[in-house]
């Protein structure tokens, strides 16, 4: 008769040890704000960064009926970028009050498809869709605002500085999308590109306000050429530091 392999306390915990340390971008004894890479999924599964995160702090708190660590805010699975985790009850409160009091900034790095020049402000009301899976422009759905700043053109792509002003699902996706702009290679929001996976980077958080859980303003990471091909074909040798320039600056532009 089969029987299961039935895995002991030893081969979980080493499933789910795995977290990048080199990934860590900010740590204290309220929150953790880490880098994750594209293809990670942030809950729901045995190897999840939420698991791996609460593997990594399980020796560093205690928890209690009232508190346990997490993610306080989410990432879809195919986006990199800045995600911030709490490690104590007072983070998890103050960086709620945060981003009630919009005093949060939050921006991306994205490739869309086409080329432009020009800064664009996306405001919409959106929804989301259940059978489709996808955020639509609806008039009945809630506000969304995304402020578009293009960097650099090539071909029939560009990259751009995307900040996002609320925190609907897929905003950005369904933004660019609604304004003809879609993600190259996302094929779910009418990309047309021979990509099938598209780039998009949390990389940069501003806190404009002043909390007793941080000291630094603004946690940004730089932009990784081998995060994705289009970025191998979008930049090449002899711009790729003006283009570094270009976003750094707008991304520490308050």
């Amino acid at each position: 008769m089969f029987l299961p392999h039935i895995k002991n306390n030893q081969e979980i915990n080493k499933k789910i040890d795995n977290l990048d340390k080199n990934r860590i971008i900010f740590e204290n004894e309220d929150i953790l704000i880490y880098n994750k890479p594209s293809g990670l999924l942030m809950h729901g599964s045995d190897n999840s960064l939420e698991l791996q995160v609460n593997e990594y702090l399980k020796d560093k708190i205690i928890e209690t009926l009232s508190f346990s660590t997490g993610p306080l805010h989410r990432l879809d699975r195919n986006t990199q970028g800045l995600v911030v985790f709490s490690v104590s009850l007072k983070g998890a409160r103050t960086f709620t009050m945060l981003i009630q009091n919009r005093s949060i900034r939050k921006k991306y790095i994205a490739i869309v498809d086409g080329r432009y020049n020009k800064k664009e402000i996306w405001e919409d009301r959106l929804s989301r869709d259940e059978k489709s899976l996808k955020t639509l422009k609806d008039t009945n759905g809630k506000y969304a605002k995304s402020i578009f700043t293009p960097i650099y053109s090539y071909k029939n792509m560009t990259l751009a500085v995307i900040e996002i002003e609320t925190g609907r699902t897929h905003q950005i996706r369904a933004h660019a999308s609604i304004h003809n702009r879609p993600l190259t290679g996302d094929k779910k929001y009418g990309s047309q590109s021979g990509y099938n996976s598209y780039f998009l980077s949390a990389a940069s958080l501003t806190f404009t306000q002043k909390s007793d859980i941080l000291t630094e303003k603004t946690f940004t990471i730089p932009l990784d050429l081998k995060a994705h091909p289009i970025l191998k074909e979008l930049l090449n040798s002899n711009n790729i530091q003006v283009v570094k320039d270009l976003i750094k600056r707008e991304l520490n532009s308050l």
